[in-house]
């Protein structure tokens, strides 16, 4: 996941009003620890060595968390391979290569007189 992190940060592809689907782990009322999963928009992004951390602020209620980038399970309700591709990234953080466009031809200011 650090790879597609770092190819939609230089793309731009992650912002604030992305919604993000995350585990992170939670106090139950017994006090046990259990992992579960919440949507969150992102407030902001660092680096600790490869690894990319998220700080999130959750959608329904006031709770600010940290998550690494490995427990991102959705981006706006898609698989992160999914998202990546309405970007042109491939899964391996790389960039597509866009092909030929087809169809009818724009008319040119020139051919409209």
């Amino acid at each position: 996941m650090n790879h597609l992190m770092k190819a939609m940060l230089d793309k731009k592809a992650l912002n604030s009003d992305t919604v993000i689907t995350a585990c992170h782990m939670v106090k139950d009322s017994t006090g046990r620890w259990l992992r579960r999963q919440d949507d969150f928009m992102m407030t902001s992004v660092s680096k600790h060595g490869d690894e990319y951390k998220l700080m999130l602020k959750q959608v329904i209620g006031n709770a600010a968390i940290c998550v690494w980038a490995r427990d991102v399970v959705a981006l706006d309700g898609m698989v992160p391979e999914r998202y990546v591709d309405v970007y042109d990234i491939n899964p391996d953080g790389s960039t597509k290569r866009v092909g030929k466009k087809r169809g009818r031809k724009p008319k040119t200011a020139e051919a409209v007189f």
